[in-house]
């Protein structure tokens, strides 16, 4: 008999994970795309921890996949910082 987990996760993290996979450009998974607003290095890594946060706790399906994009897209965008 096999377990099974009775984790749940929401769909807005489902959304996340699907967002994040979907994205072609690394460097749009973290930028803001509010134009009026600055991408400091601050900023980054504001949303850079708040997505490795939801991430990080979620279930949902292939969001391993999703932490390894981010990460990949947080070392490319500090090099250019």
């Amino acid at each position: 008999k096999t377990h099974q987990s009775n984790a749940t996760y929401t769909s807005e993290e489902l959304a996340l994970v699907k967002r994040i996979l979907s994205e072609e450009n690394l460097q749009n998974v973290l930028l803001n795309r509010n134009k009026e607003k600055s991408n400091d290095r601050n900023d980054i890594e504001q949303t850079f921890e708040d997505i490795m946060k939801i991430l990080k706790a979620t279930v949902a399906p292939s969001a391993n996949e999703a932490i390894k994009k981010v990460e990949r897209a947080y070392r490319l965008i500090c090099k250019e910082l």
